[in-house]
């Protein structure tokens, strides 16, 4: 059974914010958070920092959940969140994987 439903603001059947978020690492490459959560603001039109920060509790959920892991980090420079935070490079582990793949079946 797919996961998909209607949200408002949604044109079709479209899986929920934070499930989008975990298909973004999908196939196993390693991404920054940065960059997952950049595209989770544009594809869902968000441009407030309540939502840039929501979404990045999203993926340390999903890395304490054990969906995904941390691969690499580096202090911010103040460019991508605030200077001195930590950025994350995650993987989806095989745990994410099927979680994945029982959502979109």
């Amino acid at each position: 059974m797919k996961w998909l439903i209607p949200y408002v603001g949604a044109n079709e059947m479209s899986l929920p914010m934070k499930s989008e978020l975990l298909t973004y690492l999908k196939g196993g490459e390693a991404q920054w958070d940065y960059d997952l959560v950049e595209r989770l603001m544009k594809q869902e039109s968000k441009t407030s920092d309540y939502w840039k920060f929501q979404f990045r509790f999203w993926l340390m959920e999903f890395l304490g959940c054990g969906l995904i892991t941390d691969v690499d980090h580096a202090a911010d420079d103040g460019s991508k969140f605030a200077e001195g935070n930590v950025l994350l490079k995650y993987q989806i582990t095989p745990l994410g994987e099927e979680r994945i793949r029982t959502m979109l079946e």
